[in-house]
Order: C-alpha cells, then sequence, then structure tokens
C-alpha cells in the first residue's frame, strides 16, 4: 500500500557475556561479545547471554524479537520487546538476557531480529 510506513530501521544487535546501563548516563558498556558458538564441546549450556538492540525508525507500535538460532535453524532462546514510543528520530536502545542456554549441536548459531508492528 502506497500509505504504509516503511519498517523500523535495526541499527545493531550484539551479543555479550554482560551488558551494563549506567543510571546516572544512560551509556551502556557492552563487555566480552560473543560470537558463535562460544563453547569448546558439544553439548554445552551457558548461564546468560546479553543482548544489546538499537533500533530507530519506529512510526507505531511495534514489537520486536531476537531469537538465538542453531544450525539447523531452530530458535534456542527468545527474546521479546515491545516499543511504544512513537518518535522516528529517536535511537530507543534495549537490554535483555537469554537465561540458560543450551549448544546442542555443532555449527554456526546466529541472532535473528523479526519486526511485528500493530
Amino acid at each position: 500500500m502506497a500509505d504504509e510506513m516503511p519498517p523500523p530501521i535495526l541499527l545493531a544487535v550484539i551479543a555479550a557475556d554482560y551488558i551494563h546501563r549506567d543510571p546516572a548516563s544512560g551509556r551502556s558498556t557492552i563487555v566480552s561479545i560473543i560470537r558463535f558458538p562460544p563453547v569448546p564441546e558439544f553439548p554445552h549450556t551457558i548461564r546468560g547471554i546479553w543482548v544489546y538492540l538499537a533500533v530507530t525508525e519506529v512510526t507505531r507500535a511495534t514489537r520486536i524479537k531476537v531469537s538465538l538460532v542453531s544450525p539447523n535453524d531452530q530458535p534456542v532462546g527468545e527474546i521479546f520487546w515491545d516499543l511504544q514510543l512513537m518518535e522516528p528520530l529517536f535511537v530507543y536502545e534495549a537490554i535483555g538476557m537469554f537465561g540458560d542456554v543450551s549448544f546442542n549441536i555443532p555449527g554456526t548459531y546466529f541472532l535473528r531480529a523479526c519486526v511485528r508492528r500493530w
């Protein structure tokens, strides 16, 4: 449709061992960025993988899902953010965490971001 607004623009999605948000400044510190798989052998479980998300051009209420996906294209974990702020020039930053994450098979694991708007 001609009046359909474009989806938000994903600026960053980063997995790390830890992410700290300074309460005074609001700035985030990302500690030890993770490349997948971060394990020496399979199967292996990691207790907590943090995710930093930055998105802009949010023009209406939006749900963003970030999935950690296995080599056979199955989600191993998911995080959801509901964005209510509808200021297109604002950069929305969010921090989330996958709980216990099991890496059961060798291969490349990756992050996938999906947007749903209403």
